[in-house]
């Protein structure tokens, strides 16, 4: 059922979680985090008739949005498209630093034992590339095909569920929310990093100001009518 409920397929993870934690239980220890997931769902059941799924969102379509997101340490950034189905707009770019604290629970060679990976912080520029497009563009029943260098990001993203409870588990999470309440839906599609090109400039351009990233857009990246930066 959830492929018909919008956002469902993200809300996995917590009980997957759950399941691989305790094997050979015979009775299931319940904690606070898992009683949220089952608000979530008692949530979604009570508000069915509000939500009705649109027989668009459950067939393969054309993407109305084409784009690629990347994450570095520094912050993540990507772009969008619009594609010949979808009314016409002005392609986009976006990037967002992340703040110390997120830098410094980066997992890496000179912090071994940090709580953030990579991969999570390349979910979390799906997720937020989708928000900002959204907010933007809401249009309905819009379907985005987005590309990541990631392969276990677009993997996540995709499958709607993960095992551990790390940040990808919130994350996923949060991208259900963004699901139902902005009315999209999202892929993610695997691009080899060399091909990624705009997308990692966007991720790691934080030391020009906003006119000079737009400028950088448009000489590195030329497009017709020209780059927005939002």
């Amino acid at each position: 059922m959830a492929t018909a409920i919008p956002g469902a397929n993200y809300l996995f993870s917590i009980f997957q979680h759950v399941l691989i934690d305790q094997p050979t239980a015979t009775r299931l220890r319940l904690q606070p985090l898992v009683t949220h997931t089952l608000r979530d769902w008692q949530h979604l059941a009570q508000h069915l008739s509000t939500h009705p799924t649109h027989i668009q969102s459950l067939v393969p379509n054309p993407p109305d949005f084409l784009g690629a997101v990347d994450a570095s340490g520094a912050g993540l950034g990507g772009f969008w498209i619009p594609t010949p189905y979808t009314t016409p707009h002005k392609p986009i770019a976006f990037r967002m630093p992340f703040p110390c604290h997120i830098r410094n629970a980066l997992v890496s060679a000179d912090n071994p034992t940090g709580s953030i990976t990579n991969s999570d912080l390349e979910l979390a520029a799906l997720a937020f590339g989708a928000a900002i497009l959204r907010r933007i563009h809401p249009m309905p029943h819009a379907t985005l095909d987005c590309g990541s260098d990631n392969l276990a990001a677009a993997n996540w993203c995709n499958k709607g569920s993960t095992s551990p409870t790390k940040p990808r588990a919130y994350i996923l999470r949060w991208l259900a929310n963004l699901t139902r309440r902005h009315d999209f839906t999202l892929s993610a599609t695997f691009v080899p990093d060399s091909t990624n090109t705009l997308a990692d400039h966007c991720s790691r351009s934080f030391h020009l100001s906003q006119q000079d990233f737009q400028e950088s857009l448009q000489c590195r990246f030329l497009i017709k009518g020209g780059w927005t930066v939002v």
